[in-house]
């Protein structure tokens, strides 16, 4: 059981931390330049923070965002100590997780299966209905066809009718399939500005990116910075659509506003659907659409400054921290008695029972077998993890009297040293 439940106890704490930092970050310089930036960035910013969420461990390098601010994750970290090559057997008490722990688990995976199920089961009841509908006459296809072409979408969706709709939209990854209702016929000029919207979101990808949201909305139910996300990321998708209606549309952005009002003046129904992309989600996303329509300030077009600033953005953004490596000594003193019984008597600063538990805590990969104790081969393998650490080309030296056995490791770059002392008392 501690083989599952300590790593994803950790990859949730981690997601949680880091996820909820970009988030921040991500907000503030979006409140910095984001009135100037294009939606299409805003979207892809928020999609970042979406995917740290649910890989919150990338590439450890030193120029991450998580490296930047890794003192904020210096709970999680596991230093390791060097261990003499002696065969001998470490006990270290009961490593397996408490039961809170477990229960927490529990209840995590018991939320997520719940949540899981209302929400497929929505998704199935809205596409079965969607698939009941009338299909659309030939004028309003010639339209959706003619949007497909002009956007460079090549799988053109099915085309059905309501007549009681409350917004266009869009779902069916595999098999798009585009929702029309009754009052979206009326006027040429605004149903060509509906389906270019929805259109649009097939040309973006963002059923594909939609299926992220649900997944990450899903086994963070109960963390508000994600449906928090999820919001933002929803509205700069609209907003990105509105931007591709009004370049290839023929209404201004006074009328294309009127459009949109009368095109979603009811409650969206089905927003918990993994598929589900709407032309609105909700009055409050509605007010601030209107008001990114009438606003005046210029508008940077996406060029390769742009896209190289994204781009860069995902690798700092979703790279991990670099190994902070160890400025000072760890001691480590181990009692072995005649019987062969083996305990960690010191561990850096921590003496008695309490030294042992630290060791583990420090240490908790070493158990490999979770079985509370550490074998030979256990500690074998940490020291040849210890010694993996070391950068190529440092310097390595080692000294010892008898009892104490120094390292001391000079990084390539000569600007760090790294000590680290055991101590292995036999009685």
């Amino acid at each position: 059981m501690s083989a599952l439940v300590t790593p994803l106890l950790h990859w949730l704490g981690l997601a949680i931390l880091w996820g909820t930092a970009l988030a921040l970050v991500t907000a503030a310089i979006l409140a910095v330049v984001g009135r100037h930036a294009r939606p299409a960035l805003h979207a892809t910013l928020w999609l970042v923070v979406l995917v740290k969420f649910l890989v919150p461990a990338g590439p450890s390098w030193g120029f991450s965002l998580a490296s930047g601010v890794g003192a904020l994750s210096r709970s999680f970290a596991h230093r390791e100590a060097v261990i003499g090559d002696d065969a001998f057997t470490v006990s270290v008490g009961d490593s397996s997780p408490g039961s809170i722990a477990i229960a927490i688990l529990f209840a995590w995976a018991l939320g997520v299966a719940i949540v899981s199920a209302l929400r497929l089961a929505r998704h199935r009841r809205i596409v079965d209905s969607c698939r009941r509908l009338s299909l659309a006459d030939r004028t309003t296809v010639a339209v959706v066809a003619n949007a497909c072409r002009r956007l460079s979408v090549r799988r053109t969706p099915e085309v059905r009718v309501s007549r009681d709709a409350a917004a266009p939209f869009v779902l069916g990854l595999r098999r798009p399939l585009l929702v029309l209702s009754r009052r979206h016929l009326d006027v040429p000029d605004e149903l060509e500005a509906i389906v270019l919207h929805e259109v649009a979101h097939l040309r973006r990808g963002d059923l594909a990116v939609r299926r992220i949201q649900w997944l990450a909305g899903t086994l963070f139910f109960f963390w508000p910075a994600v449906a928090w996300v999820n919001r933002r990321l929803d509205l700069a998708r609209e907003r990105a659509c509105d931007e591709w209606a009004l370049r290839l549309g023929r209404l201004s952005a006074a009328e294309y506003a009127r459009c949109l009002l009368r095109a979603v003046d009811r409650r969206v129904p089905g927003r918990l659907a993994p598929e589900f992309v709407a032309m609105a989600a909700g009055r409050a996303q509605l007010r601030r659409r209107l008001g990114a329509l009438l606003d005046d300030a210029p508008r940077r077009r996406p060029r390769r400054l742009v896209a190289a600033f994204a781009g860069a953005w995902v690798v700092i953004a979703l790279a991990g921290a670099a190994s902070r490596p160890v400025s000072d000594h760890e001691d480590v003193d181990v009692r072995v008695d005649p019987s062969g019984r083996v305990r960690v008597v010191r561990f850096d600063g921590t003496a008695g029972d309490d030294a042992t538990a630290r060791f583990l805590a420090v240490h908790r990969d070493a158990d490999v077998n979770g079985d509370g104790r550490l074998d030979v081969a256990e500690l074998r393998a940490l020291e040849q993890r210890r010694e993996a650490a070391i950068p190529q080309g440092a310097d390595v030296t080692t000294e010892s009297d008898g009892t104490r056995v120094t390292r001391r490791v000079r990084s390539p770059d000569g600007d760090r040293v790294l000590v680290t002392e055991d101590v292995v008392q036999r009685n």
